[in-house]
């Protein structure tokens, strides 16, 4: 039978797993509800996580954007699923090239069109452990006058409304 001090050793650790386990189970939820479509793959180069967000803008391989899916595979498959028309490489060309691009990014951001109606800013990062994340969102077409951030109207709400607060409190006192 343990002793007291290891039965309290074991329920410091318990406890402690049990937090990081709803900390976890937090920042996913947290990453369900990102406006950016987000994908984690691990240094397998099969994903680990994949938001809702980023399986809606990839529909076209939203069955294979789940836990366990080589990076390869789905490039395939999203070749095969229609955007083999939309470029002059062989199936095996593209997949070779978007591989390579996706273990060795440059770390920069780039617009492309997915589709006929989605433009795409795009951002892959290495992480520490030599994975990769994934992050995408909506953009501009290029050439068209782009819509003000949402977050720029919102800071001007807040500027507008932090003014009132200081005029009412001079009126105040």
């Amino acid at each position: 039978m343990p002793a007291s001090g290891e039965l309290a050793l074991i329920a410091s650790h318990q406890l402690r797993l049990e937090k990081a386990d709803d900390n976890l189970t937090r920042m996913l939820e947290a990453f369900e509800h990102l406006e950016s479509g987000v994908v984690l793959y691990g240094p397998d180069d099969c994903i680990v996580f994949c938001n809702r967000r980023f399986r809606e803008m990839y529909r076209e391989v939203d069955d294979l954007l789940v836990p366990g899916s080589r990076y390869a595979d789905i490039e395939r498959v999203f070749y095969q699923r229609g955007f083999q028309h939309r470029t002059k490489l062989d199936e095996d060309n593209y997949v070779r090239t978007r591989v390579d691009k996706h273990m060795h990014p440059d770390e920069g951001d780039y617009e492309w069109l997915l589709r006929d109606d989605l433009w795409l800013l795009a951002s892959d990062r290495k992480t520490v452990d030599g994975g990769v994340i994934v992050c995408t969102r909506h953009c501009h077409r290029p050439g068209r006058r782009r819509e003000p951030a949402r977050h720029h109207r919102l800071g001007e709400k807040f500027r507008h409304a932090r003014g009132a607060c200081r005029r009412g409190a001079r009126r105040a006192t």
